[in-house]
């Protein structure tokens, strides 16, 4: 049995899958299992699949029989996992080389420790780095920021099998559906924490991020951490129903507008060579829109958490 189980939705990614897959065969840690799930591609992403799984066994391409989303893609190869640990990796993004073992000596060494996440490193569509973005290390500093912000990015993910059983895999929303997975996890009692070395790269490419996303995002973060307090005052129970997430999430035109002009300033303030110019372009985003707003305040807060941490 491999040591560590990738799961991996793979929508339309023909240009990157192929770097994706190969950083994954290249880690030091080789004892690993990667389920490739091809959500119904109208690129040639399962051609490149198809080639790469030819010439390594440790590949195991699934094909969804209908497009379905991130999360029921994941859900779909969850029973084809057979490790004690899952990793996640977005079909776009790449990991180091030493991931897994820096990961999984992390989490034998701790097992109160459910899930372990990294830093990571964002990127643009030619692997040229923009950013890197820490995370809160101790489960301690998680339990403090966690509700302003998700405390783990998902490609870099490493959990315990159990944990993706006793939750039933991922509840099917259209975007935040891991931060809803990381705080049931929490819920269950078990600690989150992140490694301070930047083991995954994520990229940031024109069309994977759309400005009515980023608003939806917000939104469902808001939902999610209402139904988290929920669990803690109803015995573990939140409610949740697909008609209120959806409700939750809906998008008038006017926010949708202002969010559109936020999102596009963010963007030009990530990518700014001129970094004294790169934080006007964040506060006129903010002023913008109160979503966008209310998100630069909550990250303000978790970098001053950060900060103090050190």
């Amino acid at each position: 049995m491999p040591k560590v189980s990738v799961i991996m939705a793979a929508y339309n990614v023909e240009p990157y899958i192929e770097k994706a897959v190969q950083s994954l065969l290249a880690q030091t840690m080789r004892d690993i299992q990667i389920v490739a799930v091809n959500d119904c591609s109208t690129d040639h992403t399962l051609a490149v699949l198809e080639r790469l799984a030819s010439n390594d066994d440790r590949v195991t391409i699934l094909s969804t029989p209908k497009n379905s989303g991130a999360a029921a893609a994941r859900n779909y190869g969850l029973p084809y996992c057979t490790s004690d640990y899952i990793a996640c990796l977005d079909a776009d993004d790449f990991a180091m080389p030493t991931r897994f073992e820096k990961q999984i000596a992390f989490l034998e060494a701790n097992p109160a420790v459910g899930l372990v996440g990294t830093a990571v490193v964002m990127v643009d569509v030619s692997d040229r780095p923009l950013a890197t973005v820490t995370a809160p290390r101790t489960p301690d500093l998680v339990k403090r920021t966690m509700l302003l912000a998700s405390p783990a990015k998902h490609s870099s993910w490493l959990v315990r099998r159990e944990i993706y059983d006793k939750l039933n895999g991922y509840r099917i929303m259209k975007v935040a559906q891991d931060y809803d997975f990381l705080l049931r996890t929490i819920t269950l009692g078990w600690q989150v924490a992140n490694l301070p070395e930047a083991l995954v790269a994520l990229r940031l490419r024109p069309g994977n991020i759309t400005e009515l996303y980023t608003l939806q995002q917000r939104k469902a973060h808001k939902y999610i951490v209402s139904l988290y307090k929920m669990r803690l005052t109803n015995g573990g129970n939140d409610g949740f129903t697909a008609e209120g997430y959806d409700r939750a999430t809906q998008c008038g035109l006017v926010e949708s507008a202002s969010m559109r002009i936020a999102e596009r300033w963010s963007r030009r303030a990530l990518t700014q060579r001129n970094r004294i110019f790169a934080p006007f372009l964040i506060l006129g985003a903010a002023l913008v829109s109160p979503w966008q707003a209310q998100y630069c305040w909550n990250r303000l807060r978790v970098m001053i958490m950060l900060q103090l941490s050190r």
